[in-house]
């Protein structure tokens, strides 16, 4: 491990990192529908083809969703918007199915031991604290306030504002900026190999992966000429808070 030095910033992923995900998006997918369109779920399970216009709106709304910002449309109901048309359903509904889903997703998380704790040491210590997240803005922002994460930072950067997502150096020079911090003393912590640890390599500052089970750092390989070594790698939030915030 690398002589420590330690950052006057420091960033952390979202999801995975700071909060876990416990329910499954294909479940709380077809919990919408099964309320607004019943007839489209038997049994649990949506029905083939409008499962299909679902996956498929996703895909393309998430490599047009900058696209569709500048627009001044809103991502996750153009999403509904996009699969209600293809199925021949109601389109009406998308506002209404985006927002359920929306606070049903955020419902579906819990916080990862020892985040609190580590966000108030490290504010206690002097250090500036951001969240670099890759997603849709509401539905971010939903899950960070359900956990008062907030109010325990000083910035929230979204992917869908900076108009990339990671592992773009764009989104990170943003926060950069955002926070007036320079990457040769900020941090950047989170479980993906590419997205964070290599995005943030790659823009300059250090790039820590949060790696909880032998089989998370198994699902990667650094010989592939994508991926960069993680400078620090830490299996739980406590380590992380020991690393920084002892002695």
């Amino acid at each position: 491990m690398p002589e420590l030095l330690r950052p006057s910033t420091i960033f952390f992923d979202l999801d995975e990192t700071l909060i876990d995900n416990t329910s499954d998006f294909s479940f709380l997918i077809a919990d919408v529908f099964k309320t607004f369109f019943p007839q489209t779920v038997v049994d649990g399970s949506m029905q083939p083809a409008v499962a299909s216009a679902m996956r498929g709106s996703a895909g393309y709304l998430w490599k047009n969703m900058f696209a569709c910002r500048e627009e001044g449309k809103d991502a996750l109901t153009e999403i509904f918007r996009h699969a209600l048309v293809k199925s021949e359903l109601d389109e009406s509904q998308a506002v209404a199915m985006g927002r359920r889903f929306s606070y049903q997703a955020s419902q579906g998380t819990q916080l990862k031991p020892g985040a609190v704790q580590l966000l108030t040491n490290l504010r206690s210590s002097g250090m500036t604290i951001g969240i670099i997240t890759n997603g849709i803005e509401a539905m971010q922002h939903e899950k960070i306030g359900l956990h008062g994460l907030g109010e325990l930072v000083d910035k929230v950067i979204v992917s869908e504002e900076t108009g990339a997502h990671k592992p773009h150096m764009r989104v990170f020079e943003y926060a950069l900026r955002q926070l007036n911090a320079s990457a040769a003393e900020a941090w950047h912590v989170g479980d993906h190999p590419l997205n964070d640890v290599t995005g943030a390599i790659n823009c300059g500052l250090t790039g820590v992966l949060f790696a909880p089970t032998d089989d998370h750092l198994d699902n990667y390989s650094i010989e592939d000429a994508e991926i960069r070594a993680p400078d620090y790698t830490v299996r739980n939030l406590h380590e992380l808070n020991q690393l920084l915030c002892s002695g």
